[in-house]
């Protein structure tokens, strides 16, 4: 990065206004031009909207992550960052979801037991 695209790296937004404002605010950039967008319907950011902003300086390439369910799961990265963020994103719903797995497997354990005995 470079001085003149200097931006706040943000890993969420606090709410819809707050969201709203920065994009606002990122709109009106002189030094950021979108480069691309695009909507994205991969796992675990279903219904995500990403727009790749690019500093006309540095050449920096920066991701708006919308995610059109839940504002606050939105973000915005450096390209390299939001990689690494959305990679990391991914591992916690496959823990999740192992998690969620196992509990069903013990309900279902213990239910069968009870009903057995």
């Amino acid at each position: 990065m470079c001085e003149d695209c200097n931006c706040e790296q943000l890993y969420n937004f606090r709410d819809e206004d707050h969201f709203f404002q920065f994009e606002k605010k990122l709109q009106s950039s002189s030094k950021l031009r979108i480069q691309d967008t695009g909507e994205k319907n991969s796992e675990p950011l279903l219904k995500t909207k990403e727009t790749y902003y690019r500093c006309t300086s540095c050449s920096t390439v920066f991701v708006l992550s919308t995610n059109l369910d839940n504002i606050k799961k939105s973000f915005f990265l450096t390209q390299d960052n939001s990689d690494k963020y959305k990679a990391k994103l991914q591992s916690k719903d496959k823990v999740k979801s192992k998690g969620c797995v196992l509990l069903i497997v013990l309900l279902l354990s213990l239910f069968m037991f009870f009903t057995l005995y």
